[in-house]
């Protein structure tokens, strides 16, 4: 389906290159990886765990660098992309290396002179998942079940579940929902989202199980981390930062909402199945760049993997899994051109990448720009093609030196009204001259004054007519953020178009009257040793998930009697029959010294690892209970009709080249489409003309991953597999 078997007979496998694979480790003894793993420039925690007893979960990093570059020829597993290349590794997705270059995301750029590529197959959650299944909407006034798709069977793991329909637990019409009918559209949409797209939208409170999303969460070594990498490394022609996308399309996910990693430095990978179409779970977005073949829910393809502690194993499906298919394919790329920048490998994959169609379901987003381009939310530019990419590689001249346009309004104060008909309109403009450039990447900067900003569907659209869909509305949204802080979101939708002209901004509020009853207090901010904490990053603490603890919590922490009175924790009263010298503990209304001593959270006086968090306070003396949503705090909206929302203004980058149009006619490049189907006319899966294919003896299938696993790893992060 990639195209690769072309390139590998030509003798291309990655050889001389260097990547990084920041995960859970490596089993580096594994002899899928013999004589090609480099120590040396590797993080201080490089290899996998797998001898605990929970090796099962530590297999992730292993799957990952067997697909990208599991050795070929030697009777073993299978073989990956790249099968030349050499591995190193940083543990990033559990606990902090000796080199504290984990968990803070300065692995990005760490021993950057030691590797070409950077491979990531983890991320953040946007969507918080607190309490139980909850759906706001009743269905008083709907008098069939909307839920149209019935699936024959729900497959998950491979395996089919008992999950009932939501035809079959659900009245219509009702005033009420009962917890089985929750429970029903909860599963379904989650696990089939895309074929009731429509009607699982309008219920996303209930995917997200009662929480909602947070879009705000930078943390500057991490966007300091990538510029360094970009700027600095392959002797300044900068490591290719290869992400996957994510799981979470039915929780309301969306590129655009990674927060800290949403940078053009980044390329972003999602998913298709055996068949080349969008995978159930792949997370979309303006930012996505290409797609990859791994598995879907029902079409339980594997992929055989190198086994951490030895021997082989199957993958499951996710997003996880694709993009060390095409940080292989860059491997190759850069085997036989070294002298790529990392804007020249996204060019090259933007130009080369086969775009998908079909008529299962309408694909709303999909847009041809001024080039000729195909791009969709779904995709990106299409399946990564690796001969195209190679062949591209090897005659691609380079883009040259990065420009800017950087473009600002002045305050605007725009009223964003409720009518999603009647949208805030901004523009700005590059006028003719000023610089002559040809786009890569686009980002946009938004200071906004609204209480839900997951209801607002924020659109671009370039001087050449090409509409990005921003961010896509009717999300679930709990933070206001601070009105002098940004919310940067990305499109590379207009690649190759010239720059010049107007820039319109639209954004529509799609849910009319309604903001969140919740909003988290933007300026609330504590900093201790390690990080700088707001409400974006405590909520997504484990504590915090469960309903029961975090009762018990906010009762044990919110009184000052309990943590500062009971002595093990060094507060207390002093006792005068003990000559001052001894301590009394206090009796707590909601909770208990003995409460407050259990191991968990007192150790040797002091309040033991994130249980000191919660006692922390900020300048206004206020706790996390008292300013984050997910512990019932928050700023509660009595009279929501008084907040104005506005645009109050915005910013616009535009990156890109100005010497000469990209090398690879973006037209070649593309395949033309039959109108029912999601491959080429006159060519194979492998992308090569039929009749070649058929003389070569080419499967037009090649055997890929499958399954979906959705696994915390630590405290804010998941391996996306």
């Amino acid at each position: 389906m990639i195209n690769i078997n072309p390139v590998w007979e030509q003798g291309i496998f990655g050889s001389g290159i260097r990547i990084r694979i920041n995960d859970q480790g490596i089993d580096t003894s594994h002899n899928e990886f013999n004589g090609r793993f480099d120590k040396d420039a590797s993080c201080d925690l490089y290899e996998a765990p797998y001898d605990r007893q929970d090796q099962e979960y530590y297999q992730h990093g292993t799957m990952i660098a067997s697909i990208l570059g599991g050795a070929g020829n030697n009777g073993n597993c299978s073989v990956g992309i790249a099968p030349n290349v050499t591995l190193s590794s940083c543990v990033a997705t559990t606990t902090p290396t000796v080199d504290d270059s984990a968990n803070d995301g300065t692995w990005l750029a760490y021993k950057v002179d030691q590797m070409d590529i950077s491979q990531n197959s983890y991320g953040s959650i946007p969507c918080i998942a607190a309490g139980t299944f909850s759906i706001k909407d009743e269905f008083a006034t709907v008098d069939t079940c909307p839920f149209r798709d019935r699936p024959r069977e729900y497959i998950y793991l491979g395996e089919e579940l008992s999950f009932d329909h939501p035809c079959d637990m659900c009245t219509f019409p009702s005033n009420s929902i009962s917890n089985n009918c929750a429970r029903a559209i909860h599963f379904h949409c989650a696990l089939y989202f895309e074929l009731d797209k429509d009607t699982c939208i309008k219920h996303l409170d209930g995917l997200t199980r009662g929480g909602e999303c947070t879009f705000f969460s930078e943390e500057e070594r991490v966007v300091d981390s990538l510029e360094k990498g970009a700027k600095e490394g392959r002797n300044g022609k900068g490591i290719v930062y290869v992400f996957s996308s994510g799981n979470h399309i039915a929780f309301g996910s969306d590129t655009n909402f990674a927060g800290r990693w949403q940078s053009r430095f980044i390329i972003y990978v999602g998913s298709v199945g055996k068949d080349g179409l969008h995978t159930q779970y792949s997370t979309p977005g303006a930012s996505l760049f290409v797609v990859a073949p791994v598995g879907d829910r029902d079409d339980p393809l594997t992929m055989v993997t190198a086994r951490a502690g030895g021997g082989c194993q199957r993958t499951g499906s996710g997003t996880s899994y694709a993009s060390p298919i095409v940080s292989g394919v860059i491997a190759l790329m850069l085997e036989v051109n070294s002298d790529l920048s990392w804007r020249d490998v996204q060019g090259i994959l933007a130009v080369t990448s086969k775009a998908v169609t079909h008529t299962i379901y309408e694909d709303k987003t999909q847009v041809v720009n001024d080039v000729g381009l195909v791009h969709s939310n779904l995709y990106g530019f299409g399946i990564v093609d690796a001969l195209a990419a190679v062949t591209a590689a090897k005659e691609w001249e380079p883009y040259g030196t990065e420009v800017v346009i950087a473009k600002e309004s002045p305050t605007l104060n725009l009223a964003i009204g409720d009518d999603q008909n009647d949208p805030a309109i901004a523009q700005l403009s590059i006028e003719p001259g000023e610089h002559d450039i040809f786009v890569e990447n686009v980002e946009v900067l938004v200071y906004l004054e609204h209480l839900s900003r997951g209801h607002l569907k924020i659109s671009l659209t370039s001087p050449k007519g090409t509409v990005s869909e921003l961010t896509p509305g009717s999300r679930p949204e709990n933070g206001q953020g601070a009105p002098d802080k940004p919310w940067i979101l990305r499109t590379i939708r207009s690649w190759g178009e010239a720059a010049e002209g107007t820039w319109s901004l639209s954004i529509a509020d799609l849910v009319a009257g309604d903001v969140s009853s919740c909003v988290d207090m933007g300026d609330w901010q504590v900093q201790d040793s390690d990080y700088i904490y707001d409400c974006a990053l405590v909520e997504v603490f484990p504590d915090l998930y469960d309903l029961e603890e975090r009762d018990w919590l906010r009762n044990l922490f919110v009184d000052d009697d309990v943590v500062g009175g009971c002595c093990i924790c060094g507060g207390g009263t002093t006792s005068s029959a003990s000559g001052g010298s001894g301590c009394v503990d206090q009796v707590a209304s909601n909770a208990t010294c003995a409460d407050a001593q259990s191991d968990r959270v007192c150790r040797n006086g002091r309040l033991s690892s994130s249980y000191s968090l919660y006692d922390l306070k900020d300048n206004q003396g206020r706790r996390v209970w008292d300013a984050c949503c997910i512990a019932g705090g928050g700023t509660k909206m009595q009279n929501p009709d008084t907040f104005r929302d506005k645009l109050v203004r915005w910013e616009i980058r535009v990156y890109g080249h100005s010497e000469h149009e990209p090398s690879a006619s973006p037209s070649a490049a593309l395949p033309t489409l039959s109108p029912d189907s999601s491959t080429p006319n006159n060519t194979s899966l492998d992308g090569r003309p039929a009749a070649a294919a058929a003389a070569a003896g080419t499967s037009p299938c090649m055997s890929w991953v499958l399954h979906v696993a959705i696994v915390c790893v630590v405290v804010f992060w998941q391996p996306t597999r």
